[in-house]
């Protein structure tokens, strides 16, 4: 048998920052200080994320209750690794990943130089910073609060609510909350590019306003978020936030979904004006979820409808009607630029029923996060499965020329074989169909003996092992990644 060693399969480097580390790994980790942590016999009970989380952490075999007194955003995952020298490399990366995954760790590394003018602010943001994973920090979502915008309109002079959440905007951490009561400037310029409105009625609709203001913000491409609380109908609408792009209009919503009546008694001038606290406060949340990208929204192609006197809500879906000329235009009307508002006849149940059911649509990706993305499909590419409890054989990286085509070699009885087949043999099989052919660390593509259009990244290899010289009976998982063998079980070799 010829053994030939390739230049192009090195040896694979160990784990280290510099060159190994995931994409959604941080790179200076920080265990949130703001959770409650309490040891429970052989768990760790971890209260303050979006909900309630344990963690297995046997004393003293476990490096979690250490990990996460060292994580304090400060060192890098080498200086950790440093930091525990009984722990490997490996499990270390495991775990910072695990914890990440889950929301217990953010990434230091993402925190703008500034200082934060409201710590609680940036303690519920960190607290809540793996629910969508939008954001690598709590300081990184603080920022994107920082330098956003918000158009405040509010047609109630006597309650004053847009005055209430104003304070309220301010006081969580917007940058800037401009007061424009009715006002629709026709040159009005937005200073930065995080940008929404928000109207706020607290005396019942105005439609007529209102779709004076959703024209003027789709010529913008301006989201807004519709506030409504209507005393004599003794109800209030918590939503929608209108996005031209993502959206029915406001037309489609009055359609469907107006305020026509409500039950019961309407509600006392003094009781409306505690609902107006607490209205501003619902407005205030979800414009922060929004601008941080921290939560799901409530009010993203739906809307909340509350019965103010008997307190029960009802979830409204938003539909394109069809005929409406901006969202639905029929076919002989496209293109001819008539601006009447509707030709709205009847409306197709069909029609309806897809717009419920349909899943919402995303905003468009922005090219940075493109980038992200092509990083994160390159890290998962190189991902493989490990068994790192088992025994493991490691295989030599050098091809073996065989000395009888790959096929027959398992097609042959036992009995007819002049010899067993070898460890060098079943190594070159295995690399050369599903073994990695390049393995530098900056390679940004995968690239694999055998043609596989990409469809080998989830294959795993199992081996049943009954004769084969060098290895003992049993089953076997083939780690491509590491290019060895995982002893798991133990066979006899009929």
């Amino acid at each position: 048998m010829k053994v030939t060693a390739s230049k192009s399969i090195p040896h694979r480097p160990e784990v280290t920052a510099a060159i190994d580390l995931p994409f959604f790994m941080p790179r200076r980790p920080r265990f949130l200080q703001e959770l409650v942590v309490v040891p429970f016999k052989d768990e760790l009970i971890i209260e303050g994320t979006e909900r309630p989380q344990t963690i297995n952490a046997p004393l003293p075999d476990s490096i979690v209750p250490d990990l996460m007194r060292l994580m304090n955003g400060k060192r890098t995952f080498d200086e950790l690794l440093a930091a525990l020298p009984g722990a490997s490399a490996e499990d270390l990366l495991e775990t910072i990943s695990s914890l990440y995954r889950w929301g217990l760790v953010e990434d230091a590394a993402a925190d703008p130089e500034l200082e934060f003018s409201n710590v609680e602010t940036l303690a519920f943001l960190r607290r809540y910073v793996g629910v969508t994973r939008s954001n690598r920090s709590g300081g990184e979502a603080y920022d994107r609060l920082r330098e956003s915008e918000v158009l405040v309109f509010d047609s109630d002079d006597a309650l004053d609510g847009a005055a209430r959440l104003q304070a309220l905007l301010a006081k969580v951490g917007v940058g800037r909350v401009v007061p424009l009561r009715r006002m629709l400037p026709p040159r009005l310029s937005l200073s930065v590019a995080q940008s929404m409105a928000v109207s706020v009625s607290l005396r019942g609709e105005d439609c007529e306003w209102h779709r004076k203001l959703d024209d003027w913000c789709f010529e913008r491409r301006l989201p807004w978020l519709r506030i409504v609380v209507s005393p004599d109908e003794n109800c209030a609408d918590f939503g929608p936030l209108f996005d031209g792009e993502r959206t029915p209009c406001f037309r489609c919503f009055q359609q469907v979904h107006s305020i026509t009546g409500g039950s019961g008694r309407a509600l006392a001038e003094n009781r409306l004006g505690i609902e107006a606290h607490f209205w501003m406060g619902m407005a205030a949340a979800e414009i922060t979820y929004c601008l941080t990208r921290i939560c799901p929204l409530a009010t993203e192609r739906a809307i909340e409808r509350y019965d103010l006197n008997q307190q029960t809500s009802r979830r409204l879906h938003l539909l394109r009607v069809p005929g409406c000329l901006r969202c639905r235009p029929p076919a002989r009307l496209q293109g001819t630029g008539d601006r009447a508002e509707n030709i709205i006849g009847e409306m197709d149940s069909a029609a309806v029923f897809e717009e419920y059911v349909a899943l919402s649509s995303r905003p468009r990706i922005p090219f940075t996060v493109q980038q992200d993305y092509a990083l994160i499909s390159s890290a998962l590419a190189k991902q493989a499965k490990r068994m790192p409890n088992c025994t493991h054989v490691p295989l030599r990286r050098t091809l073996s020329g065989l000395e009888r085509p790959a096929l027959e070699i398992f097609h042959e009885s036992v009995v007819g074989q002049r010899h067993a087949i070898t460890v060098d043999e079943l190594s070159t099989v295995l690399m050369t169909t599903a073994g990695l052919r390049d393995v530098e660390p900056g390679a940004q593509q995968v690239q694999r003996w055998s043609a596989t259009a990409g469809n080998l990244g989830s294959v795993e290899l199992f081996l049943v092992v009954r004769h084969v010289e060098g290895l003992a009976p049993g089953l076997y998982f083939y780690e491509s990644s590491q290019h060895r063998l995982a002893f798991f079980q133990q066979r006899g070799s009929e």
